[in-house]
């Protein structure tokens, strides 16, 4: 117990004699981050929402929502169509200086039907400028997209009812026809066209039912379907993500208390303190 009471006053001994040391080497370690890190670009970011879309195309429903609980990795071709589109954009459109653009980076996240997309770009309101321009870019190629396939289901529609009226007239023409007194050239034949008819009618059922099915499923899918909407503006914010000051200076701070210690007691234990 006595040994232990000395060793742990000799410890506090040394520390008090080398005190100036580990001060130095503590304001060393804390100063030079601070120096570094202020010689470092900030990175900031700009953060847009996207409201993702609903398309209908021929009998299928292309949904793009996405959720982090369902989908364990972001589709890949949401990726790809981002960084197609940062690939076409240049540093004069952008506004940004040539390093500035080729060191911005892109991020995408999904909470349900709607789309986060981040855009990291090194120095003080580049991120939100860049931002804005792939975010507009992307959505409204989507939303031409959406457009086109909109188009031609309300085409398909049009056919589809175009179609069945045609249907009903052939219908109604015939029922017309067999009521009617027919003249003595088709009396004859009046007994055929009745066969003919009601022979007819389970397939002009069986048709029309299913140009209903299809008229139905495409009004559905038209009444359901939306576009692409921007719910939020490219927003910049306003602290760097990088470098992390506060973070790497605590950091910092600990790291050259702890080397203080160290060479505190290092030179301690050299030959020069021994003699």
């Amino acid at each position: 117990m006595e040994d232990f009471n000395l060793n742990t006053i000799n410890y506090f001994r040394i520390l008090r004699k080398r005190k100036w040391l580990i001060i130095l080497t503590f304001l060393v370690c804390l100063v030079g981050t601070f120096v570094m890190l202020n010689m470092q670009t900030p990175i900031y970011e700009a953060a847009v929402k996207i409201r993702m879309g609903k398309i209908y195309d021929m009998g299928k429903i292309y949904n793009e929502e996405y959720s982090l609980k369902e989908e364990k990795q972001i589709p890949s071709e949401i990726k790809e169509e981002f960084a197609e589109i940062l690939s076409r954009i240049n540093s004069e459109e952008s506004g940004l200086s040539s390093k500035a653009f080729q060191e911005s980076t892109f991020n995408i996240n999904f909470l349900g039907p709607v789309l986060y997309f981040y855009l990291q770009s090194p120095g003080k309101g580049n991120a939100e400028k860049l931002a804005k321009i792939v975010s507009d870019k992307y959505v409204d190629k989507k939303n031409q997209l959406y457009t086109y396939k909109k188009d031609i289901l309300e085409r398909k529609l049009s056919t589809i009812n175009r179609e069945i009226q045609g249907i009903r007239d052939n219908i109604e023409t015939i029922k017309g026809f067999l009521e009617e007194s027919p003249s003595e050239a088709l009396q004859d034949r009046r007994d055929e066209y009745i066969v003919f008819f009601i022979g007819s009618l389970p397939e002009y059922t069986e048709l029309m039912g299913e140009l209903y099915d299809e008229k139905y499923r495409i009004e559905d899918s038209l009444y359901s379907a939306n576009s692409f909407e921007i719910l939020n503006s490219a927003l910049e914010n306003p602290n760097p993500i990088l470098p992390k000051i506060r973070l790497n200076l605590i950091i910092s701070s600990i790291m050259g208390l702890l080397l203080g210690i160290f060479l505190a007691f290092f030179v301690e234990s050299g030959p020069s303190s021994q003699r």
